[in-house]
């Protein structure tokens, strides 16, 4: 599968983005809804990937699409977010697993107890179904948008307003972040 999304610079605008939003879109869907080609943690991973791939795709139509690509990448990030505690339980696994080898001589039952307790492992990977259903349903719905008629005003002049509002928002929320 290809990795980072291009947008084909012989394609108009509009055809270059869509052709992106549905290469991002039809990259997750394979991700969540192959059984066999992967283990459970990194078709997570790699759905939650290829959504936040697709919502900066989005954030990119939006002073063109207006609310409907506002709302798509809200859909897009609430699915994504529901993915989020397979991802966690993976990642606090695999942390508590990498510590205690490394403390393996130093820290004693008591401690490996208060480790795995503060960690709360569950179930690393389990995804649970209806994370994966509405993250399913909402890529799928997402289809839909391409079809818009609005969509044919997309130009690069205004893919490049919808990237510099996106880094002024990202500039703000990091100096928000650096205060705080």
């Amino acid at each position: 599968m290809k990795k980072s999304v291009r947008l084909d610079t012989r394609l108009s605008p509009a055809q270059a983005w869509a052709e992106a939003v549905e290469q991002e879109r039809s990259r997750a869907l394979a991700w969540l809804t192959d059984d066999g080609g992967s283990t459970p943690e990194r078709a997570v991973h790699q759905a939650r990937r290829a959504c936040k791939r697709l919502r900066a795709l989005l954030r990119l139509a939006e002073p063109v699409l207006g609310e409907p690509a506002t709302d798509a990448r809200r859909w897009v990030a609430a699915s994504a977010r529901q993915l989020a505690p397979a991802r966690d339980a993976t990642v606090r696994a695999r942390t508590l697993e990498s510590m205690l080898a490394r403390y393996a001589g130093v820290l004693d039952a008591a401690a490996v107890a208060d480790l795995q307790a503060c960690f709360a492992i569950e179930a690393p990977g389990e995804m649970p179904e209806h994370a994966r259903g509405d993250a399913v349903a909402t890529l799928e719905a997402l289809g839909e948008l391409l079809a818009d008629a609005g969509l044919q005003r997309l130009s690069r002049r205004s893919m490049l307003r919808g990237a510099k509002l996106a880094y002024r928002k990202a500039r703000r929320r990091w100096r928000v972040a650096r205060k705080g």
